[in-house]
């Protein structure tokens, strides 16, 4: 899921009930997230909630277990 005040990625084991911060390079606003079958993530960062002049450019990204 998207830990959305640290701009980053949180798992959340339903088995052990454990949570963890996913280590990435700082994401802003990650949305739209999807698990492919392989195990692969891909997520998009959308940044809706930023001002038009403060928005970086969009992205599309893949992320392997």
């Amino acid at each position: 899921m998207a830990n959305l005040p640290e701009n980053s990625l949180y798992a959340f084991d339903l088995e052990t009930k454990q949570g963890r911060t996913i280590d990435t390079p700082p994401v802003r606003w990650a949305d739209t997230l999807a698990a492919a079958p392989d195990g692969t993530l891909y997520f998009t960062t959308s940044q809706l909630n930023y001002d038009k002049k403060d928005r970086i450019p969009y992205g599309l990204y893949k992320l392997a277990e």
